[in-house]
């Protein structure tokens, strides 16, 4: 409860795992434990294992759950999260032992832009209800991941910081949270065969990720979603989306060109919000555009970029970043 008066207060603890009780008793009256301080973890350089019960997630809402994108976040010892099977709202893939990664059983995930607005055109289904990775620790030494079969969303910050991932296969993933993968500096692969409609802002910011399926699913793309990363050659997207946030590929010095393609089914007509001139790619304002992303590794015939005669009326941050060939 809010003020110290109402608060159940430990000190001195100084282990390496973390026992979360079901229930606590304080002024001789028991309180159940229902829930995370937003911060209640983070930044914790000693916790190897966190052990809560049954209630916690119990009377969450979207404004205060049960857990926090940032409860767990940057626990550098951190190894695994464990939850009591009986607890309905948060818990661990049934069948793997010791596996100690954090997954929601209940609850809802809304996407949102940069900006933190939320993306109202985003179909999802049901299934993202139930069906999300919370928590991969920091300190699991792992070096390749499979998302489960079941699992659409990787919630944000999921797996950010991690040293030793160098391969996670997203499987049947759909969206990827804000920050889910930001600062895996050793991530180069995350498989194929996924079908993305969603990828917030730097989610996988600052990562050595060589290659990436983008297909006609796809609606959006928040801003620096793959900045910094070894994305190499042409990137492939289609005229379908949405939404690319300013500096999505931004820093990407091997990219050599951007090309949009057409979907082959189109359920209804409407007017690409961006287009490729020549590999560059740009943002359509009505009959004006803004310069998203010129291809560091682009080769063009003459090393002046001239845009004089068209109707560019703003370039985003890094649109040149690294270009090798201009002068």
């Amino acid at each position: 409860s809010s003020g110290t008066d109402n608060a159940v207060n430990t000190s001195g603890f100084t282990g390496s795992d973390a026992h979360i009780p079901d229930f606590v008793l304080h002024n001789n009256e028991v309180f159940k434990v229902v829930g995370f301080d937003r911060c209640a973890f983070y930044g914790n350089k000693t916790v190897q294992t966190v052990t809560f019960g049954r209630f916690i997630g119990e009377g969450q809402t979207d404004e205060k759950p049960g857990i926090w994108d940032c409860t767990f976040r940057n626990m550098q010892a951190l190894t695994a999260i464990n939850a009591d099977p009986a607890n309905v709202y948060y818990g661990n893939r049934a069948g793997i032992a010791n596996e100690g990664v954090l997954f929601a059983k209940s609850g809802s995930y809304t996407v949102q832009d940069e900006d933190g607005n939320p993306v109202t055109d985003v179909t999802l289904g049901d299934s993202v209800l139930t069906n999300r990775l919370m928590v991969y620790p920091v300190g699991k030494t792992d070096s390749s991941y499979t998302i489960p079969d079941n699992i659409t969303v990787i919630e944000r910050y999921a797996f950010a910081g991690n040293p030793y991932l160098k391969s996670v296969d997203l499987n049947g993933v759909t969206v990827v949270g804000s920050h889910a993968f930001y600062n895996v500096t050793g991530l180069t692969d995350i498989g194929t065969g996924y079908q993305l409609v969603y990828v917030e802002d730097s989610a996988f910011e600052n990562t050595v990720l060589e290659t990436v399926s983008l297909t006609p699913s796809l609606v959006g793309i928040g801003a620096r979603a793959f900045y910094k990363t070894n994305l190499k050659g042409t990137i492939s997207l289609y005229d379908n989306i949405g939404h690319i946030g300013d500096g999505a590929f931004g820093r990407c010095t091997q990219i050599s060109a951007f090309e949009l393609k057409t979907p082959t089914a189109i359920e209804a007509a409407y007017v690409p919000a961006y287009t490729v001139l020549d590999g560059v790619l740009f943002a359509r304002d009505g009959e004006a555009l803004r310069l998203i992303q010129y291809p560091a590794q682009k080769e063009p015939d003459d090393p002046l970029y001239d845009m004089s005669d068209m109707p560019v009326t703003a370039i985003a941050a890094d649109a040149f970043f690294g270009c090798r060939y201009l002068q």
